[in-house]
């Protein structure tokens, strides 16, 4: 978020994401990384926050939304079937 809010020239208030609880997976995500790569070439941050969400789909066993303002990411996750706000 930090990186987004530089981007567009803004002020990050870190108090804007104080109610947010961190996920963290508990093991490797290289099956993950490896679909993720098998659609597009991407940043290694956008191939772990892809990877992460495959991750925790599958823990959750439910459809999860996936937010980017990243026109390739957001191909990607809707190719690996994710619903796009």
């Amino acid at each position: 978020m930090r990186v987004a809010f530089q981007r567009e020239g803004q002020n990050f208030d870190s108090g804007s994401i104080a109610n947010i609880n961190w996920i963290f997976p508990n093991r490797r995500l290289d099956a993950e990384m490896t679909t993720v790569l098998e659609f597009a070439q991407l940043s290694h941050t956008r191939v772990w926050h892809l990877a992460t969400a495959l991750f925790f789909r599958e823990v959750l066993q439910s459809d999860l939304a996936f937010i980017t303002l990243e026109e390739e990411q957001e191909t990607v996750a809707r190719d690996l079937g994710f619903w796009i706000p």
